[in-house]
């Protein structure tokens, strides 16, 4: 009989850990303030990627994730190690590896290695340490000069190709031909 007399569902919250039924009272607590306190009203203007959205709470715009408007709980995300991950992850750049790391067809989280021809994690340390790594460093001095000897070849072949038309006389001898057909 008292159940009925509340607004409160009676099961509503069971099975609910704790600390979420924690969080969702300080929603609600602090959905009725208007303003944010001043501390945190600071702590959004000393941050680039930190911004305030209409409910309340305030944004990351890095990893996407919702705070409350509380100082401990904002100072917990932006030194965590989700928060350090990610912005390391944006800060990266990758185009520093462009012609040999391009990113890969299938995977956003891949990056693909034309010199290894294995994918490569999207991470920064991982990265650096394929692109520092014993295997990479030889295959790329092998394509490397590979490349350099197709292009000496290439050069020669270009201009003996020059020498060899004009050795065969084959446009010299038609224009002779002409001219001397012309001539009698």
């Amino acid at each position: 009989r008292l159940l009925g007399l509340c607004s409160v569902q009676p099961r509503a919250h069971v099975g609910r850990p704790l600390a979420d039924l924690r969080l969702h009272l300080r929603c609600t607590a602090m959905s009725s303030s208007s303003a944010p306190p001043k501390a945190v009203v600071d702590f959004v203007a000393a941050h680039s990627d930190a911004e305030v959205l209409d409910s309340g709470k305030v944004r990351c715009s890095t990893t996407g994730h919702e705070c409350l408007p509380q100082l401990d709980v904002l100072r917990a995300h932006w030194e965590g190690k989700t928060y350090r991950k990610k912005a390391a992850l944006v800060a990266y750049d990758f185009e520093q590896h462009a012609p040999h790391l391009v990113p890969h067809k299938q995977s956003k989280h891949l990056l693909y290695c034309t010199v290894t021809r294995q994918p490569v994690s999207r991470q920064p340390s991982a990265v650096e340490g394929h692109v520092n790594g014993k295997r990479f460093k030889r295959m790329l001095a092998e394509r490397e000069a590979a490349q350099a000897k197709r292009s000496r070849a290439g050069a020669g072949g270009e201009e003996g190709g020059d020498e060899w038309d004009w050795e065969e006389g084959e446009e010299e001898g038609e224009e002779e031909g002409g001219e001397e057909e012309g001539e009698e």
